[in-house]
């Protein structure tokens, strides 16, 4: 394991709160070892260590670990470490086979001791949900850069909503006329009673004027209307 969970009412208990510091230290070295090789908090032959081995792999003293404390105990050769997380440990390595078995990510990859296979599943899900909400978050906030096309275009555009969108629908268009045919299409469509109508509110997004290749609709405009007493007669000058 490569952590441990050591509750708070163990810390406050008798046992150790009445031992040594020393006492405390060993103990922490004997959960370290034990949880680094999952042990079970059985350490297998102690007794029969000597002072060099007891440093070396369990960083205490033969006269340190040998004394009685409530914190660990004996059995035979054996050392016993008190309220070691044996449950925690085979959570772990259940854990760790179905990573090996599933693939990492798998819902029994990622299953905690205690979930269901469904409790399990629905964690996967909601964290796949989570992710791609983060994705998407961080896409938004990526700044765009506008070429100065899409810019010329977009200060022609007499409907200024959805410009985000607007540009990529114009990278999107690859087979667009040039720039000033574009122009002059707005320019015409300007004109038209559909785009004058209600002030505007008929006028498309920008987005689906481009997505729908609209530059290249027949224009019908409006004529200018002139009295017929301001009409000059055919023919004059």
């Amino acid at each position: 394991m490569n952590y441990l969970n050591l509750p708070i009412r163990d810390l406050s208990s008798d046992e150790f709160i009445g031992s040594v510091p020393t006492d405390r230290s060993t103990w922490v070295c004997l959960m370290r070892y034990c949880a680094h090789h999952e042990t079970g908090g059985r350490i297998v032959g102690v007794k029969q260590w000597g002072e060099r081995k007891l440093i070396g792999l369990l960083s205490v003293l033969k006269a340190e670990i040998e004394k009685e404390c409530p914190l660990w105990s004996w059995d035979g050769d054996d050392v016993v470490v008190w309220r070691y997380p044996v449950d925690q440990e085979k959570a772990c390595q259940a854990k760790r086979e179905a990573g090996l078995k599933y693939g990492k990510g798998h819902p029994k990859a990622e299953q905690e001791d205690g979930d269901s296979l469904a409790d399990s599943l629905a964690k996967s899900i909601a964290m796949t949900k989570r992710k791609g909400k983060e994705r998407k978050e961080r896409e938004r906030k990526v700044s765009i850069e506008y070429t100065a096309d899409f810019l010329e275009f977009w200060q022609a555009y007499p409907k200024k909503v959805g410009k985000d969108a607007a540009f990529k629908a114009w990278e999107k268009a690859s087979h667009k006329p040039p720039l000033p045919e574009i122009i002059s299409s707005v320019e015409a469509h300007k004109k038209t009673p559909q785009w004058k109508k209600d002030g505007g509110d008929y006028i498309p997004h920008p987005a689906t004027w481009l997505n729908q290749g609209r530059w290249s609709d027949e224009v019908t405009t409006i004529k200018e209307f002139v009295p017929d007493c301001y009409r000059k007669p055919s023919g004059v000058r």
